[in-house]
Formats: C-alpha cells, structure tokens, sequence
C-alpha cells in the first residue's frame, strides 16, 4: 500500500475532514447516509497501490465441488453471462449488446451513450426504442440463477451481489440479493421538484410504442421572477411569524400544471451512484464470508469489481465464467465454458434440481483433444486457402458464358470488318491473367501472401479492415471483432469441449466445460508459468510450502498478453456504472 496515501488519509481521520468533497472531485459519489470510515475505507481501494493478490492453492474440479459443499457463507458475484441462455445479450462479447447498439443505433455517439445519463437527458429516444427488448417479464430464469436460489435453499449463501438489471433473481426465489446496477421494476420522474415514482407496469404501453414516458403529475411551476419575489417576501418577515405560512400556502395553491419531465427506470446509469444499500451490505459482509464465487462477468466496472479486493485474502476464490480475468486477483479453481453447464455439473454433485434433464458428464482427455484441435484447425485453413485461390480464379477467368457470348460477338465483328488476322481467342485473352494468377497466396505463409495480393484498408481506429473480402471466413471476422479478454489468433488451434465433457488444464486449477473458446497455446502457457514457479518453490524461493504455497502464474513474457483487458464497448443487464 502507498505510504503517502496512508497517512494522508490518517490526517484527514485524525482532522475530522469529511472525505466526500475529495472524492467527488475525483468522481467518487457516496450515499448521505453512508459512515465516514466506509467512504475511507473505499477511498483506499480506489487510490492504493496494492499488490495483486496471489492464490493460496490450486483446486481441481473435485476438490472445487468440495469447496462449495463445506462452505457456510458463500457470497456471490454475477454478471450478464448468467442470463445469456434466456435470451438477454451480454455486452462485451462479439455478438453481444454493445455490438447490437452500434448497428441498431447509428445515432449513438458510442454504445455506452445507451446508458450514460447525460446522453439520456438530451436524448431518451434511443433508450426507449431499445427498452422494449429487455423489459421485465419476457424472460425466465436460467440453470445458473436456481443455482444460486439452491446454495440460498440449502443455507449456503451469505448474498448475491447481481449486476444485472433483468430481475431474474427474483423470479428465481432468490431473496438474499442485491441489485447493484438497480433494476427495471420502478421509475422515477427526473425533475428534482417532482420525482414522481411508477410502476414499470405504468410505463409498458408507451415502452412498448417506443414512446418516451413523460411524467404527468400535477406540480407547481414557477418562474424565475416569481420564485424571487416569495422568498424577499418571506426574508422581509422576522423568524416564526404566522404570515410565512399564510404566504407559502398562498404560493403553492396557484395554479398547477403537468411536470411533463421525463420517466428513468431506476436502472442505474454511467454517471449515477449505486444505491446506497450497495455500500452498507458489502461493509456487513466483506468480513464476513468464507467462498467468493463469481459468475459470468468480465469485473471490467467499479466499483462491484472491487468486491474481490474488498474480502480477506484468504478467502478462496472460485471462477465459474467463458474466459479467465487475468486482470483481477487471482483465483483458486476456474471453470471455464458456459455457465449453465458448469452449474450443471456441480448441481449433479451436490444433489441439487436447477430445472434441467440430469445427463452423465464424460471426463475427456487433454491431450486428444489438442490432437483434434489441431487436426480441425488444419483442415480450416486449408480450406479457406482453396476457397481463396478459387475466388481469384473465378475474379480472373469470366465464365464460360460469357466467353462464349464475347466469343461470339467478336465472330460477327470480324466477319463484318473483314479483319482476320486476329482469332477470337486471341483477342479475348485476359492480359492480366498471368500477373494476378502469380499473386495467388502460397501455402507457407497464407496470412502474407494475402496481404500482398489484395491490399485491404484498414481502419487507423482498430486496425480491423473495413471491408473483408467477400469469402473471408466469418470465424476469422469474428474472432477480430471480439472484445473479449482472448486475443484474436485465428491460426491457432482452440479449445473445443463438447457437451457433456470437461476437460483438466494442465495448469491444475483450470477445468474447461462446453462454451470454453481460448487458444490451446493460452493454457499451455499458464500451465508452463505455474509448473515454473513450484519449481522455484522447491528451490527455497519462497518460504512457506506445502499445499497452502503461492501457486500462481509467473510474470513471465506471457503475462502482459494476460493481463490485456477487453475493449470498452451494461446486461441482461449488467448496466455497468
């Protein structure tokens, strides 16, 4: 931790200085009702430089199982990737919200404006145009949220910390939870003077019209000039005169007309707080917990993704989600692939009924499915290779048809002319066959030659090409586009679980199930860092051994690929503030 930090905050404490006018000059809004020394204790989250916690141990699928099944007070963090499987997107993801916005709303300066507050205040249209499409009621919970209502079931969980705005908790059963980024069930009108409350109920027809919901409740609007002149009246009155009240009646029986401000799902925005029992449950509960386990999110967004901060550090940690978060502290066990078939699995240990048809999963081999991974990823490229090379061909040679047809017409043209010193044949010969058909890529470096042969214009923003070729593999486009924490190589070989099958990593703490996507070569990598810092340990690098040691991945030349964090583009919605 800082030291300068530290005793700076020591001399605000000691000096009684109310820390919210700091923090809001650095952006930080905290509820009126919230203790000082939690507004401190957030404050040194935020600003400290703390070391990146390590995990104590590495936990195979059994003994993850055996984690959950011993635990008492398991708190919980989700995300949008629980509620994918019931229709809702997530954001980030290739195919997810923010990728959907910027098509569907061209006028939106970026996707993110969707939910920025500022943005809604000037223009609300777009939001209302797009609410209709995760309004309440229209979904139903997935495997993964009974889940989390059986570890509540069976007096496992301390709470759910949920940023998701769908409500699916609550259609779940669930009671223990706290809606961090709000929800869709109430609004509120946005003048101050006013805030009028509502049922989402109250809003749906014109919602559903994509129509901007206008408070329509009877208020006082005064101006300017008349505000001015009540308070003179009032300051003119010595304190406790029985006129004041007769003149403020009289002033506020005038004449009322509609607020006509319009009407915010309390849904919380880019640029709003989080509510203010967010704050005071996490100090409840931050001492109080013995598992972590966070599910489909990408903690990209503060100050939820501080919870893991928040917690002991020897609290173990467990990461049910698509892809590994080398940005946050690290984690004992990571499941890896869809979230509804991970809890599947655990559910069919534990004995619990999450509403699916129970199936027998198959513990497949790492090393034949690398050789598979391999094998395909072998036969794609030299397939796209052969559609390429056909492409050009066909951009080259004119079809048969036509040939024919040309063919034809220079018949008749010659035979008019009387010119026969040139043959159809000659004369219809493309002239820059043989130079294009020299700049066919070649098999040893496909990728270079392609760029050599068809230049593409890429754009300076993201180095994406704007316009890929006809016959480009959507796979290949895909993985360019995607903002998820896995770069983009599409000549290497991935991870491919079917259903029903998991998969050990040889990294120890990582099991792969259906939905994982990562590059083979990715894990190899974690797997080689870890097996070299227990070599170290052996080596009397580090102090304590045995199974509670520091097994963690190893700032080798790998970690800064890792540690590479998605592309800012919230779901089901997980309206990250």
């Amino acid at each position: 931790m800082n030291i300068n930090l530290l005793r700076i905050v020591k001399q605000m404490i000691d000096s009684d200085i109310d820390p919210r006018h700091f923090c809001s000059q650095i952006g930080l809004e905290f509820p009126d009702d919230m203790p000082r020394i939690e507004i401190f204790r957030v404050l040194v989250r935020v600003l400290g430089v703390k070391a990146k916690r390590k995990r104590t141990r590495k936990y195979n699928l059994n003994e993850t199982v055996d984690l959950i099944r011993n635990a008492k007070k398991i708190l919980v963090l989700t995300g949008a990737g629980i509620s994918v499987s019931c229709g809702i997107p997530d954001f980030r993801s290739r195919n997810g919200l923010y990728a959907k916005l910027a098509v569907d709303f061209p006028e939106l300066p970026d996707p993110q404006s969707m939910f920025c507050l500022k943005f809604f205040k000037s223009d609300p249209r777009p939001f209302f145009r797009f609410a209709k499409e995760i309004f309440p009621g229209n979904f139903a919970p997935s495997p993964s949220h009974n889940f989390i209502a059986q570890l509540e079931k069976n007096d496992k969980m301390k709470r759910l910390y949920s940023q998701n705005i769908d409500g699916l908790e609550k259609q779940a059963g669930i009671e223990k939870v706290i809606q961090c980024h709000g929800h869709f069930y109430t609004a509120h009108c946005l003048n101050n003077n006013c805030r009028t409350e509502y049922q989402i109920s109250d809003l749906k027809k014109r919602i559903f019209e994509s129509k901007v919901p206008h408070c329509d409740k009877l208020i006082f609007k005064p101006t300017n000039m008349e505000e001015e002149a009540f308070h003179e009246e009032i300051l003119k009155l010595p304190p406790g005169d029985p006129k004041i009240e007769e003149i403020r009646t009289k002033f506020y029986q005038k004449e009322k007309e509609p607020c006509n401000a319009v009407i915010k799902p309390d849904i919380v925005f880019f640029g709003e707080s989080l509510p203010s029992h967010f704050h005071r449950h996490m100090a409840m509960d931050q001492d109080d917990v013995d598992l972590l386990i966070v599910m489909g999110s990408s903690l990209k967004v503060g100050p939820v993704n501080d919870i893991p901060d928040a917690i002991d550090e020897n609290v173990p940690r467990i990461l049910i989600n698509r892809e590994p978060l080398p940005h946050m502290p690290e984690f004992e066990s990571e499941l890896l692939g869809n979230c509804d078939e991970i809890v599947e699995y655990i559910s069919s240990k534990l004995g619990y009924d999450i509403g699916v048809t129970k199936k027998e999963f198959i513990n497949f081999e790492w090393d034949k499915m690398c050789e598979e991974s391999a094998q395909k990823l072998a036969e794609d490229i030299k397939k796209r290779e052969t559609e390429k090379i056909l492409s050009k061909t066909a951009d080259v040679d004119p079809p048969a048809a036509d040939v024919e047809k040309n063919s034809t017409k220079v018949s008749v043209e010659t035979s008019n002319t009387g010119d026969s010193e040139e043959t159809p044949s000659e004369s219809q010969e493309p002239p820059e066959k043989k130079a294009r058909t020299d700049c066919v890529p070649i098999e040893e470096n496909p990728d270079r030659a392609r760029t050599d042969c068809v230049p593409i214009e890429e754009n300076p923003k993201n180095g994406v090409p704007e316009n890929p070729e006809p016959n480009e593999n959507p796979n290949e486009r895909n993985a360019m586009d995607s903002d998820s924490d896995s770069e983009s190589e599409t000549d290497q070989p991935v991870v491919e679980v079917k259903l029903g099958e998991y998969i050990a990593a040889p990294s120890g703490f990582q099991t792969l199930f259906h939905g994982c996507e990562l590059p083979l070569h990715r894990l190899i990598e974690d797997a080689e860092d870890s097996d070299s810092e227990e070599i170290q340990d052996d080596d009397g690098q580090v102090e304590d051994e045995g199974p509670g040691e520091d097994t963690n991945l190893s700032e080798g030349p790998t970690s800064e690929v890792q540690n590479e964090e998605k592309t800012e583009n919230p779901s089901s919605l997980e309206t990250e503030s």
